[in-house]
């Protein structure tokens, strides 16, 4: 099979997408249900952070469901902090200047502290976080909050999670202040497999994406006076 051909197959059917719209009645979808992949999700957010200028060699976007954090503190917050079924986690392999400086002269006392705590990284000088870097601003804006980084020493990585909200409303090209004008219902739990090429775990979540219907006062019906 040609290239050609293989990409015109993994190109969606318009038409049979189209007789989904389809009725007789004049009625039109309240909702659009997807196969919402945890790898798209993950790609989507990678490429939306190359399309703001940022470099992302050494940034890792994975999407967790919230059932599934094992014991971390700042994952548990932001889990009971979303109404969604998952968690979208950027790590970044911190790289010197870039990402944190190390400067000397320490007393002994905190020298000793940060043996304990950066035994990974010279134990000679102190290690902090730069926060004035392009992630860190474009993370500021998409998040609206200052970035919260969770440093793994060991790893000499860094992770923060992204807002939940903000995550779907990049992914469904909504506008911020648009975001509570609509609603996801995820329809069932995520069905998880393991990727043979990449060997991680990835998810899919059906889920069901309409526009918050107005509330109006209800008419009264007659047959409620009848006794």
């Amino acid at each position: 099979m040609s290239e050609q051909k293989q990409q015109q197959g993994q190109k969606p059917q318009q038409p049979k997408v189209d007789q989904l719209l389809q009725n007789n009645m004049g009625l039109k979808p309240i909702a659009t249900v997807y196969r919402y992949p945890s790898g798209v999700v993950e790609e989507t957010v990678t490429n939306w952070l190359e399309s703001r200028g940022i470099n992302t060699n050494s940034i890792m976007v994975r999407v967790i469901p919230k059932d599934e954090w094992r014991g971390a503190t700042t994952l548990a917050k932001a889990a009971n902090s979303t109404h969604l079924p998952f968690l979208v986690v950027l790590f970044k392999q911190l790289v010197e200047e870039d990402d944190y400086a190390i400067e000397g002269g320490l007393k002994t006392d905190v020298m000793k502290q940060l043996k304990a705590g950066l035994n990974n990284f010279r134990d000679f000088s102190q290690f902090h976080l730069r926060e004035n870097t392009p992630l860190n601003k474009v993370l500021t804006e998409f998040n609206g909050h200052k970035v919260n980084w969770i440093l793994q020493k060991k790893q000499r990585r860094a992770y923060t999670v992204l807002d939940s909200d903000m995550v779907m409303a990049m992914c469904f090209k909504l506008p911020k202040n648009e975001i509570s004008n609509y609603q996801f219902d995820f329809l069932e739990k995520p069905v998880s497999k393991v990727n043979p090429e990449t060997r991680r775990k990835e998810f899919w979540f059906n889920v069901a994406f309409s526009r918050v219907r107005a509330k109006r006062r209800p008419m009264q019906d007659p047959l409620n006076d009848i006794r």
